[in-house]
């Protein structure tokens, strides 16, 4: 009985999982972690973009109509700390580690790596900052973008 404790503990308890990313235009990088729940196939997560001081939270859920292995395994919803909202989906692509890609409420887009495997995330965080550095664009945040022009600030225009 005592072998089992420690699995159910883990099975109660969820498995702790990280994230590391970047926006689609490779100029942002995103990291956080979360909470699986197996028994439900939930999960809970915090992501943050680095650097920029929005910080988001969020759940998914699995697909329970996936009819084939194009379809998403899991959906998911995410609300940020400067009002914009997020929705995804999500793919395991071995038994430890995942890919996501989503879209803020603003047309920003972003891809994710997830997984149990802290060490792999450490790993791919270094490189997703290494790709956003050698890019050197600064990141073109369409929630504050504008596409109306400044206003004149000259008196005699």
């Amino acid at each position: 009985m005592k072998i089992f404790l420690p699995f159910f503990l883990i099975l109660l308890g969820g498995c702790q999982f990280w994230i590391a990313g970047h926006s689609s235009d490779k100029t942002v990088v995103v990291t956080g972690g979360g909470t699986a729940d197996p028994l439900a196939g939930t999960t809970v997560f915090h992501m943050e973009i680095v650097g920029t001081g929005i910080s988001c939270k969020g759940t998914s859920w699995p697909n329970r109509q996936r009819r084939s292995s194009q379809e998403p395994e899991a959906f998911t919803k995410l609300t940020c700390n400067d009002g914009r909202t997020g929705k995804g989906e999500s793919k395991m692509i071995t038994a430890d580690t995942g890919r996501s890609k989503g879209t803020d409420s603003c047309g920003n887009t972003y891809v994710f790596d997830f997984s149990v495997n802290k060490i792999f995330i450490d790993e791919k965080e270094q490189e997703y900052t290494e790709l956003v550095k050698r890019g050197g664009s600064y990141w073109n945040d369409k929630c504050i973008a504008s596409t109306d022009a400044p206003k004149h600030t000259d008196p005699l225009m």
